[in-house]
């Protein structure tokens, strides 16, 4: 439990940040900030509740060192499967961008192309 108390104050809260607006726009759709990963502050404080009261773990005095080695190498795994796992999401939410990005972009550069293919036309007659 130990262990889990060090893993739930290293986390960050949210490690995704958002960089492309959620909702959609004009006919542009948008791109929601993956949810999964995000801890919240009352999540944390109540998992520390729930370990002070059933394990009698004092927050004040833990720290990594303290612990067994293969506690400390427990602790180092569940770091690396979150992080892992909020990699996977992070990729997977900057294809997302990149291609609502594309799309704004191509429907941009066809407007203009149509603004350009009419004025053109307007000026030859």
């Amino acid at each position: 439990m130990s262990c889990f108390a060090l893993f739930a104050q290293a986390a960050p809260i949210s490690p995704i940040p958002a960089n492309y607006p959620e909702a959609g726009f004009l006919f542009f759709k948008g791109v929601p900030v993956p949810k999964a990963a995000n801890l919240t502050s009352a999540g944390l404080s109540e998992i520390e509740q729930v370990l002070r009261s059933s394990y009698s773990i004092s927050f004040g005095d833990l720290h990594l060192a303290d612990l067994e080695p293969v506690m400390i190498n427990s602790c180092q795994m569940a770091a690396k499967i979150y992080n892992d796992r909020v990699d996977k999401m992070r990729l997977a939410y900057s294809a997302g961008v990149k291609n609502a990005k594309a799309q704004v972009v191509e429907v941009s550069v066809a407007g203009l192309c149509g603004i350009a293919v009419i004025a053109i036309l307007a000026s030859l007659f």
